[in-house]
């Protein structure tokens, strides 16, 4: 990858993120130029109110604690 991540790595993060309520996933097909078509396009849409909440409150309920800690290098 371009950052030397790990794609698995990278999908955790993304994965704990949308659990913890930050951000929401969306796949789309774009056309470019010349009508060329790309499937799977990931838009990344951030939900203010799941960062405040994660960011403001004192401690989150357990429940939506990432299970298995992420390591970024």
């Amino acid at each position: 990858m371009k950052f030397g991540e790990e794609k698995q790595t990278v999908k955790r993060a993304l994965d704990c993120l949308e659990d913890l309520g930050i951000i929401q996933r969306e796949f789309r097909t774009i056309t470019v130029r010349d009508d060329m078509k790309y499937n799977n396009v990931m838009f990344i849409h951030l939900i203010p109110e799941g960062l405040r909440k994660v960011t403001y409150e004192k401690k989150p309920p357990r429940s939506i604690l990432p299970q298995k800690r992420l390591i970024f290098h």
